[in-house]
């Protein structure tokens, strides 16, 4: 386990107190249990958690990520991208996301490679989100393939291609 950030009224890493964030705009709110300063609300726009190069996903032969979502219907008209994402836009990325509005879909994402070509790996939700719902989201990265578990329930929904790191948008929450 590389980390565990509780948002528990910080964005420490519990496992080490290495990579702990810095938070820009992002704020304390209820988790869905309704616990106080448990989560981390993130306005869809521009507010995220930096944590750093945690890891060189190129160095890594399994991955996971989980995290609860509880997506909003946002007022922000462009196609947005909110979630965790880890490792460098330069040198490939991995991420666990929620689509814009107009998708409501949930994606995890893996694109390895530089920014002269590289090979993106994704699975998208089957189904469409509701907002104002929480929702818990698993994604795994092994043997170069994504998979994406939605509560409990892995979505069959994948694709790959090659393409420029610079056509892959990064993330909100966590670079």
């Amino acid at each position: 386990l590389k980390g565990w950030w509780s948002f528990n009224g910080s964005c420490t890493n519990l496992i080490d107190n290495q990579f702990n964030g810095t938070v820009y705009g992002a704020s304390i709110s209820s988790d869905r249990n309704g616990v106080d300063n448990s989560s981390m609300y993130f306005n869809g726009i521009n507010n995220y958690i930096e944590i750093g190069n945690l890891l060189d996903i190129s160095n890594e032969s399994v991955i996971s990520i989980s995290a609860w979502f509880k997506p909003e219907q946002s007022t922000n008209t462009t196609n947005q991208y909110v979630g965790i994402d880890f490792g460098k836009k330069t040198t490939g990325n991995l991420s666990l996301r929620v689509r814009s509005n107009s998708d409501k879909q949930f994606q995890s994402l893996l694109a390895e490679g530089t920014l002269s070509g590289n090979k993106i790996e994704s699975c998208i939700s089957d189904n469409n989100y509701s907002f104002s719902e929480w929702y818990h989201l698993v994604a795994i990265y092994k043997n170069n393939s994504t998979y994406l578990y939605v509560n409990g329930e892995l979505q069959t929904n994948t694709y790959s291609s090659d393409a420029l790191l610079s056509q892959v948008q990064n993330s909100a929450i966590l670079n």
